[in-house]
């Protein structure tokens, strides 16, 4: 029997792809190189729903990579195959019959976005401005931790910015900013650094 996969709130989904796919795949990045995958498909919204019906069975991780126009859903997280190999079989079990083990290559692991830990790059998501440097250093904190991107201050003409990146493109910038604004900086717009 397949599994048949819940339809989320449409008008919510652009932003839910964004911050389930940057999650996701910054939690999988961290991970060994087995992965069991289940899918792959070309539609953001099957493997969104593919991914919430498999974290609500109590999978973790579970994590999406795109690439090229392809999602592709992974579950579980293994340094060798045999780590992954009964993951896969309770997997196939329960209606996901496509699934398989799989190792991810270097240029994969590399290519699942992380928070960048470099400040020379030039794009940036400003989120909030204070006046006052405590709270500007308190509300980075919270950018930090609710977005998973490096926050910065940066202090000029009387206001203290919060930043978040870098990030080594406008393309990176705009999805961290489609990120950020899913979770609640209504006001994130982007910079581009001096």
């Amino acid at each position: 029997m397949k599994h048949k996969l819940l339809i989320p709130n449409w008008h919510s989904l652009p932003l839910l792809i964004a911050t389930t796919l940057i999650v996701a795949m910054i939690t999988i990045a961290h991970a060994g190189n087995w992965r069991v995958q289940v899918m792959a498909v070309h539609d953001s919204r099957l493997a969104i729903q593919a991914e919430q019906q498999i974290e609500r069975s109590g999978y973790d991780p579970v994590g999406i990579h795109w690439r090229d126009g392809i999602y592709k859903v992974w579950v579980g997280a293994g340094e060798t195959q045999n780590d992954v190999t009964e993951l896969q079989e309770r997997l196939v079990k329960q209606g996901f019959e496509d699934a398989f083990a799989v190792e991810l290559g270097p240029d994969v692991i590399s290519d699942i976005p992380t928070a960048p830990s470099v400040e020379a790059q030039s794009y940036y998501v400003q989120v909030f401005s204070f006046s006052k440097p405590e709270l500007a250093e308190k509300a980075a904190d919270q950018a930090q931790r609710k977005s998973g991107y490096n926050a910065r201050v940066l202090s000029g003409d009387g206001l203290y910015r919060i930043q978040l990146g870098p990030f080594e493109s406008r393309d990176a910038a705009d999805f961290a900013k489609q990120v950020t604004l899913g979770r609640g900086y209504v006001d994130a717009f982007l910079v581009v650094a001096e």
